[in-house]
């Protein structure tokens, strides 16, 4: 991904089965059905539990139904592709890669296990059917994750959702991090096609669009290094480097900081060394000082190696 503005990028696969109903109308028993086949089809002994986190490059997000259904159960079969089960919908085939017709590639295979014995919910003139009826018909939505930091300061999530709708037929969202809410300035930005249609070409043209907004607010911003953006970046890079006790909402908020820091070639780390910190952030929602002080522990580490093997140039 050569737009330092993409945090990740892919597509999921939206699929129920043709002999149960949507999640939210399950019975114990048909939920475990769900299951059972589930794990018939691909030959697992066990689905993992209800605890696990649906993670896109080591963040927990509530995207395709995750964390809103009691039922619901998540299975990561790679680093890069995860099936929940039971969310939103039926089935949810989530797979990540920089090209989009790989990902697809990938989800299709395990699309093609799992509905070898069970039929998926289909009706012809419709195409599949979901749980919202604006992802029915394909049931592939493509997708595009965004840090745009600057225009969130600036209060622009409205103008911008009303652009990628208007102009693009894509829909773009603010997206939730469990145990940090929105304070990633992270937006889901998708579009409900295939990436053998024109799927791809819109979403790509949207977030070349939300992006060139973003640097160019950045642009006018960052010219003043006596704006409050500025300073927040410096001030986050110093919480990170020092604090000894690190809490979920804060560490999110500082990452963010720092990365549009790098964005905009203020902080000469990598996008990818800035990214790297969230692997001591997540797989725990617990609040706890242990917990805390072991991340703030990693994140100092991680920074300190970081500034060692820098020589001040941007990547």
């Amino acid at each position: 991904m050569s737009n330092r503005l993409v945090f990740t990028q892919g597509v999921a696969i939206l699929r129920n089965y043709a002999g149960l109903p949507f999640p939210n109308k399950m019975t114990e028993e048909e939920a475990e059905m769900s299951l059972s086949w589930l794990r018939q089809a691909l030959s697992l002994d066990v689905v993992s539990k209800q605890s696990e986190n649906f993670i896109l490059k080591e963040l927990p997000f509530e995207l395709f139904g995750a964390g809103q259904s009691k039922i619901m159960h998540i299975y990561r079969l790679s680093e890069n592709t995860q099936i929940l089960v039971n969310a939103e919908n039926g089935l949810s085939v989530v797979t990540t890669n920089d090209n989009f017709n790989d990902a697809l590639e990938q989800a299709r295979k395990v699309e093609s296990k799992l509905f070898q014995e069970h039929e998926a919910a289909f009706l012809s003139g419709t195409g599949y059917l979901t749980a919202r009826y604006g992802d029915s018909g394909s049931g592939i939505r493509i997708f595009t994750l965004l840090h745009l930091p600057v225009l969130s300061a600036l209060r622009k999530e409205h103008n911008l959702s009303e652009l990628a709708k208007r102009n693009f037929q894509s829909s773009l969202v603010k997206a939730k991090i469990l145990g940090a809410g929105q304070e990633g300035n992270l937006y889901f930005l998708s579009t409900i096609d295939t990436p053998e249609k024109d799927g791809v070409a819109r979403l790509q043209l949207a977030a070349s669009a939300l992006t060139e907004k973003e640097k160019a607010a950045a642009n006018n911003i960052f010219s003043n290094q006596q704006s409050s953006l500025y300073d927040a970046v410096w001030r986050s890079l110093g919480l990170l480097t020092h604090a000894r006790r690190l809490y979920q909402e804060e560490t999110i908020r500082a990452w963010s900081n720092i990365r549009m820091g790098v964005e905009n070639r203020i902080l000469s780390f990598s996008v990818n060394q800035v990214d790297s910190l969230l692997s001591t952030y997540c797989m725990s929602n617990e609040q706890t000082d242990s917990i805390s002080d072991s991340r703030s522990k990693k994140i100092r580490t991680l920074l300190k190696e970081y500034e060692n093997a820098s020589n001040g140039t941007f990547d």
